[in-house]
């Protein structure tokens, strides 16, 4: 019934996740605060309100006193997604919340059985993050610093917590064991006046239930948002949380937090009971039916509540555990609804449960949403059921305990639809046992084994296993976490050489490494070896047989560690909801070592298995109730165990052919039937006859929904929304699932089917009918999924561990997307496309997935996934074992066969298992053609309307053949496959082109020069490809050395050709080569006196230079001495000619001109001329096949031209003895925009002066002078800061950066050239420069004359280019006055460098010298007092204001002059400077000299300040005068 009612379904990225970090929060709380047994919790958060984080889920438990916090995502794989939190000397208590707020704030409040603790952390991230949010969480941040803790003050032991969140401040309601309900209202953080408050609402005591009370002890509570809006009636009321509770004698209540007063609605439980009467009592079946025996008053109720959002609404889920004598006899679970503070109850269920099970957990989760704008209802209509479009449909889950030895449970699920408005409920199925899950190896037992054999032999794995099995089992990350696997190694090899330390997380190979070693060491001798039984060892091949059981002793010893640790680690907690909206509904099962889902019911079969609707009593609120038919579910269970026992065969016969392979001899075993003889199972079922239709309706469903219509469409129906580890897993374990599931409820109902048959069989002779049709599809399903299983079960190692092939089909996004496009309808396949829908894309994906990898759809997706991969050993294992070979089906598997072949290194098998295939290829074979489309190397291009598949031809076929035989190397017979389709074969076609280059490439390698020059003439159909063929040959005879008959052989009409391939070769050599090919292109222009384009190919070696992998000094002055070679030839052209030579160039236009490729568009409309911005993509441009730039420039004529008109042009130009520039701009043009236009042109004889149009025009990019000067400084600046000692790394390309590394190695000239050419700023240069030379002083006076010599001697010599002719003492002045008077001369209006020069004096409190006081002071006073004053050199500062003062009263003697002060700078100088004075009065007495000094010189200022002013007034009050009388 798994298939009909749901399982629980583990997953790979579900096992629980060790902890990156552990952050320990001291607690300070009481020792006894710890002793109270807390029993574990566990919940998932989602954010569906935070955009950004709409696809992260944190699933947290609390185990004791830690919080394990674990991330994950629907769209990306998180690494480092785990957070511990321990809370010293207290328990976490059930109620742990987590949120993030749109503010983008994370927050966690853990309730303790001490204290309640709130934590805060800012999220730093804007848009979509795809790191973890955990990750980021730093302890000593904000984490910690923003935490609150308040103690509870409440007598009392807290069992249960539950909150809310809100930016300011949040809710949490306690219950104690003693029935108290406390509440705390936890304050902001920011603000200190909002403080914590706590609370306990009143409870009734003995007397007042005397007086007729109830009992107010609180059985559970739980708080929850008010989110309805406050209506205009009520504008009284209060908007704020609400506590729920449920008293522990069954009456719901509710309080307003706000007010802290209850609520006037009140339900009281017990008035409502089970349908007709019905009493709580356990199932007829239970042995301990005696319901009678107790009496009324000895049963006992324990209540629970939880409390769910629905719009605007409260959904209240109630349930009630019931006991007899102690005993459990079921579960009451009641719905009620909160809507404007009124609580109505809607409706109660009743489970039964045995007397040994406990009520763990309750949960609600909605599965369908009503459309938010809903179509009219008629009134009138009275729906049988409920009506969809007003209706939300619900599932709700009910967790049991039952042994805690054997950590058993199980779990019910019942489905409703709930119609708010009318407060109506309605059971869409009633309960139905959800199946836990079980590890892979489990369901190989055979069922009616015992259990007791479990510890002698681990997952039932027969003792004569082989060795490969066992590690298998072992290291299968689908059956065993890390964590397991590697404690268990720890235990069995003692710690091997401190595993715990050479082992990272999660590191399979690491692991795998390790007990390698371990399996080689005295160790592993010691402990395993000498165990060996003694009449082994004295054998003929004792070693071989000591050695091989020590090893099997020891994967025996591990596998039953690894079963041992995972047991101990296993143990439910509780149901957790995972969902956002719509978009996600998935109920999940938190273990403590894996997260579970819950696998949906098949609503289509549950309507067949139901019984009919049966009228029930008015007061139970609904019409019908949908329960499945008792009889027809205990067919299916009696039929479950012979496909129990048919799985079980399967298995183990699977199992003995796979030790088979390994080397263990198959031992036949007469006790056991034929594993696939299942046509005789269930023939003597008893089968009412009115059960045979629902049987037969049931198979049928099962068929169509089993069986995929291959004449449909194959295509991806959506895009790729979700990824990452989380949905991968998710999906291959629901992969896995639908398969078993398919196989096993086929089985069962062949057994079925087995029973009708034989019970007409035993009434007479059958006709062939329905059963018999539908017995051949279940006998096809069940071998197709049965194959199916049996590959995803196929082991494959990745990382070093061992994975199914399930999980590796969809362990990276591309064979997840790989699977939906291959197997999925397409867009237009389905009803409706959800893509946000994480539920409908697992859903979408799986079927897809099953569809593309069951062998009857013919797609094959599992061999397609291995070859792409490159995975051709298990390609060839998978073909050879796992694979049936039907008719339809030999061809293709012979296909990939031979694709293995070729990978695996058997050439001559690959190519005769081709060979066998084309004839199927040609007759139409479907399956075939569909994997060669595939895999075809090229895009095949089809008349639109046409179906690919019949469009493909033999060549697609041969080109496919041809891409895998090259591969892997396989010279010989990609010749032969080759030669043969271009015999056979049009030449016209595009994949026989492609097979033609193959097949040269081929030739040539083989030095058959012969066949490839035949292959040539016969196979290349244009000019330019024969000219590329041609270029192959040439780059050939380069190869052998044949370079001097290149130089000097005259090459007439070819000459172009060659030109172009001399410069593909240049840039394809490595520019560390010495004889470089670029050099012998500039030869060759040189020759022909071409200097413009000589000048362009230096220009490209030297941009060729930069793309060296690793650029040397050697390489860097090339590169220099190249763009030195490019500005000379510019020099050259620039010359103009004598009145009787001949003119080659024109000499007025000095600029080299390049077309722009097709990648420099948009540079070229960006207007951008700089060579530095022309060529950022030289290596395109370089590399054309064709280059009409490169064309002689003396009317050198390209490929069609003809000999004479060439001579004729080249006697026409050295005739001319006048200069025609419009001729040789014309001529420029026609190289640029191309020649081959310029010939097509003429032929169709269009006039010169329009044939250029502009849709054959080229765009140009223009490299002038200074453009190349840039470069050239740029590189000679590296070059001398790589000749400087001081230096040591890459000099970097950025002009500031090297400038400033040029400045701080002394090299000032090459500085100033680059902040001249660069439009740097000097400021630094000229403090460094002015630095240096007052140190060479300063080691002069301290009587260092060697190291003032060995100062001078150094940068002074390097930097004589601009120095003045002074004595030899004073060079290092000479060269700073030099580079001074040099930067004026450059930059007459910066006073950038006169300030580096005298903030290098002030530094060292020197004074300014009168050179630079006197330039500086007559180029920007303003500068300089500013200089003066940041300083403090207030004196100097004040003398040059005065000055300045003084020179602008003498203006004002003018009746039209200006004046100028720098007004700011003084008011500023004033005011320090009297700080300055104030502050020296308390100081030594040479300051106060100092002081005495400047306060003179501030008065002295001031009052020239007063007379320019006053002078300044009165020149305007004669002004306004003057402009009033005259």
């Amino acid at each position: 019934m798994d298939l009909i009612y749901g399982s629980e379904i583990s997953f790979v990225d579900g096992f629980a996740i060790k902890p990156y970090r552990t952050f320990v929060v001291n607690t300070n709380a009481p020792l006894h605060s710890n002793g109270f047994d807390v029993p574990s919790s566990a919940g998932i958060a989602t954010f569906p309100h935070i955009t950004n984080y709409a696809d992260r889920i944190f699933l947290w438990r609390a185990v004791g006193q830690k919080l394990f916090i674990e991330e994950r995502s629907l769209m990306f794989s998180i690494t480092e997604g785990s957070l511990c939190i321990d809370f010293t000397r207290t328990s976490i208590i059930p109620g742990t919340s987590i949120t993030i707020f749109e503010e983008g704030v994370l927050c966690i409040v853990v309730p303790t059985a001490s204290a309640i603790h709130r934590f805060y952390a800012r999220l730093h991230v804007k848009g979509r993050d795809t790191c973890s949010i955990l990750a980021k969480i730093k302890e000593d941040d904000e984490f910690r610093r923003f935490a609150t803790s308040h103690p509870l003050s409440t007598p009392g032991r807290p069992v249960r917590a539950s909150v809310t969140h809100h930016p300011t401040k949040n809710t949490v309601s306690y219950c104690t064991a003693e029935g108290q309900l406390v509440v705390v209202t936890l304050g902001s953080y920011t603000e200190s006046s909002d403080k914590h408050e706590e609370y306990t609402i009143g409870e009734v005591g003995i007397l007042g239930k005397l007086l007729g009370g109830h009992d107010k002890r609180v059985s559970d509570a739980c708080v929850m948002k008010n989110i309805r809006p406050v209506s205009r009636e009520r504008k009284s009321a209060v908007q704020s949380d609400i506590v729920f509770a449920v008293t522990r004698d069954g009456w719901v209540q509710a309080w307003n937090v706000e007010t802290r007063k209850q609520l006037p609605s009140t339900v009281d439980l017990n008035q409502y009971f089970a349908s007709e009467g019905k009493t709580a009592e356990r199932s007829p079946e239970s042995s301990e039916f005696e319901v009678e025996a107790f009496d009324q008053e000895t049963t006992e109720t324990h209540y629970s509540i939880k409390a769910y959002s629905f719009d605007v609404d409260i959904l209240l889920v109630v349930s009630c555990e019931i006991s007899l004598a102690g005993k459990n006899v079921g579960t009451r679970v009641h719905l009620l609804k909160m809507s404007e503070d009124h609580i109505q109850h809607l409706k109660m269920f009743e489970a039964n449960m045995s007397a040994d099970e406990t009520l763990v957990d309750v949960e609600l989760i909605q599965t369908y949403f009503s459309p938010k704008d809903p179509q009219p209802i008629d009134e009138t209509n009275n729906f049988e059921e409920f009506n969809t479009w007003t209706s939300a449909q619900f599932s709700l889950t009910a967790l049991f305990k039952s042994s805690s030895a054997k950590k058993s449970y199980s779990m019910k699920r019942i489905s409703i639809a709930i119609d708010w408005q009318k407060a109506q409920t309605f059971i869409m199925f009633d309960w139905h046992e959800v199946k836990q899950f079980n590890s892979p190896a489990t369901k190989k037992r055979e069922p009616n084994e015992e259990s007791s054999s479990s510890p002698e032999r681990p997952y039932n794995i027969s003792s004569d296993s082989s060795i490969e099995t066992l590690i298998d089992t072992v290291f299968d990350t689908d059956l065993y976490s890390f964590d397991i696997v590697f404690r268990a190694v720890q235990i069995v090899s003692d710690n091997f050489r401190g595993s715990s330390s050479s082992v990272r997380h999660n590191n399979w190979s690491e692991l795998s490494k390790l007990v390698d070693g371990y399996l080689t060491s005295v160790e592993f001798n010691r402990k395993f070896q000498q165990k060996t039984d003694r009449s082994i060892r004295l054998r003929l091949n004792a070693p071989q047989e000591t050695q091989s059981t020590a090893l099997k002793d020891f994967w025996w010893a591990l596998l039953r560690a690894c079963e041992e640790l995972d047991f101990a680690a296993r143990g439910v907690i509780s149901l957790a909801p995972m969902q956002l909206a719509e978009d996600l509904k998935i109920m999940t099962l938190v273990h403590k070592d894996r997260l579970t889902i819950l696998g949906d019911n098949n609503t289509e079969f549950l309507e067949i298995i139901r019984t009919e609707s049966i009228p029930r009593q008015v007061h139970i609120e609904q019409k019908y109730r949908k329960v499945p038919n008792r009889q027809f579910v205990d067919l299916i269970n009696e039929a479950s165990v012979f496909a129990d026992r048919r799985v079980y065969l399967m298995n183990r016969e699977k199992a003995r052919l796979t030790n088979a392979k390994h080397g263990v001899p198959i031992v036949d075993d007469d006790g056991l039937d034929n594993a696939y003889d299942y046509e005789s199972d269930g023939r003597f079922i008893n089968i009412n006859s009115a059960l045979e239709a629902p049987i037969v309706a049931l198979t049928a469903a099962f068929v169509q929904s089993s069986t995929f219509d291959n004449s449909r469409p194959f295509g991806d129906p959506c895009a790729q929304v979700f990824a990452g580890s989380f949905t991968q897993s998710i999906v291959s374990a629901n992969i896995r699932v639908t398969v078993e599931s398919r196989v096993h409820f086929a089985l069962t109902l062949q057994a079925l089917l087995n029973a009708i048959t034989e019970k007409k069989l035993r009434a007479g002779p059958a006709s062939f009918g329905d059963v018999e049709a539908l017995c051949c599809e279940l006998r096809e399903i069940i071998r197709v999924y049965r194959e199916l299983s049996e590959q995803l079960d196929f082991k494959i190692y990745k990382n070093g561990a061992k994975i199914s092939v399930g999980t590796w089909l969809t362990s990276d996004n591309e064979g997840l997307l790989m699977l939906k496009r291959e197997g999925g309808y397409g867009p237009d396949g389905y009803d409706e496309i959800r893509e946000n829908d994480f539920n409908w894309f697992v859903g979408v994906t799986t079927e897809a997935a099953v569809r593309a990898l069951l062998t009857s759809s013919e797609v094959l997706a599992l061999p397609r996934r291995l070859v792409v991969q490159k995975q051709y050993k298990t390609l060839l294992t998978v073909l050879n074992s796992y694979i049936s070979e039907t008719r339809a089906l030999k061809p293709v598997i012979t296909f990939y066969r031979g694709i293995a072949y070729s990978g695996t290194d058997h050439p001559v098998k690959a190519l005769n298992a081709f060979q066998s295939c084309l004839d199927a290829f040609t007759e139409g074979n479907v399956a075939l053609r569909k994997a060669v489309y595939f895999l075809l190397p090229k895009r095949l291009i089809v008349p639109r309307g046409k179906d690919p598949m019949e469009e493909m031809g033999p060549s697609e076929y041969f080109l496919t053949v041809v891409r895998f035989l090259q591969e892997h190397g396989h010279a010989e017979e990609v010749c032969s496959v080759a030669m043969r389709a271009i015999e056979n074969l049009p030449i016209e076609n595009d994949s026989v082109q492609l097979i033609s280059n193959t097949l040269f490439n081929h030739l040539t390698n083989r030095r058959e020069w012969f066949q490839a020059l035949k292959l040539i003439l016969r196979t290349t159909l244009r000019a330019e490809t024969r000219r590329a063929s041609i270029c192959e040959l040439l780059t050939l005879m380069i190869a052998v050395g044949e370079w001097e008959a290149i130089a000097t052989m005259k090459f007439g009409i070819h000459e172009q050709v060659v030109e172009d391939f001399l410069r593909d070769a240049a840039c394809r050599q490595s520019p560390t080569e010495k004889k470089h090919h670029f050099e012998l292109l500039f030869a060759f222009y040189v020759a022909r006196k071409d200097f413009r384009k000589a000048a362009s190919a230096m220009y490209e070696y030297a941009r060729h230079i930069e793309t060296a992998s690793q650029m040397t000094p050697e390489l860097l002055k090339r590169r220099r001495d190249c763009l030195a070679a490019v500005l000379n030839l510019q020099s050259v052209l620039s010359m103009e000619p004598e009145d009787d030579r001949v003119i080659y160039d024109d000499y007025t236009d000095t600029n080299l001109v390049f077309p722009a490729d097709d990648d420099d568009d948009e540079m070229a409309q960006d207007g951008d001329s700089s060579g530095e911005t022309a060529l950022k993509t030289e290596g395109n441009a370089i590399r054309q096949t064709h280059r009409p730039w490169a064309s002689s420039s003396k009317g050198s004529t390209s490929s069609e031209s003809s000999p004479e008109a060439s001579s004729k042009s080249t006697e026409t130009d050295s005739s001319s003895g006048s200069v025609d520039f419009a001729g040789l701009k014309a001529r420029q043009m026609e190289f640029a925009i191309g020649e081959e236009n310029m010939a097509m042109d003429t032929e169709e004889g269009v006039s010169p002066t329009s044939r250029h149009s502009l849709c054959k025009r080229k765009k140009l990019l223009v490299l002038s002078e200074k453009d190349i000067r840039d470069e050239w400084v740029l590189c000679s600046a590296r070059v001398g800061l790589l000749s400087s000692d001081q230096y040591k790394g890459v000099p970097p390309t950025e002009p500031s950066e090297l400038f400033s590394l040029l400045v701080d190695t002394f090299h000032f000239d090459e500085a100033f050239d680059l902040a001249r050419q660069f439009f740097l700023d000097s400021r630094k240069l000229y403090f460094v420069l002015t630095r240096e030379a007052v140190m060479i002083d300063a080691l002069r006076d301290d009587l260092n004359i060697e190291m003032a010599a060995t100062q001078q001697a150094g940068w002074v010599r390097l930097n004589r280019r601009h120095c003045m002719a002074v004595a030899t003492a004073e060079d290092h002045w000479a060269v700073v006055r030099g580079l001074v008077d040099a930067a004026h001369a450059e930059w007459p209006e910066d006073s950038r460098p006169l300030r580096g020069a005298t903030e290098a004096f002030l530094s060292f409190n020197l004074t300014v010298p009168c050179w630079l006081h006197n330039i500086y002071e007559n180029h920007d006073p303003n500068d300089y007092i500013r200089c003066l004053v940041d300083y403090e050199s207030y004196s100097l500062a004040l003398q040059v204001l005065g000055e300045l003062v003084d020179r602008e009263s003498a203006l004002t003697a003018q009746a039209n002059a200006r004046t100028w002060l720098p007004y700011g700078v003084i008011d500023e100088l004033m005011i320090r400077s009297a700080d300055f004075i104030r502050k020296s009065s308390v100081k030594t007495a040479e300051e106060q000299v100092l002081a005495a000094e400047v306060a003179i010189l501030r008065k002295s200022a001031d009052q020239k300040l007063l007379s320019y002013f006053r002078k300044l007034t009165d020149f305007e009050q004669a002004q306004r005068m003057t402009s009033r009388f005259f």
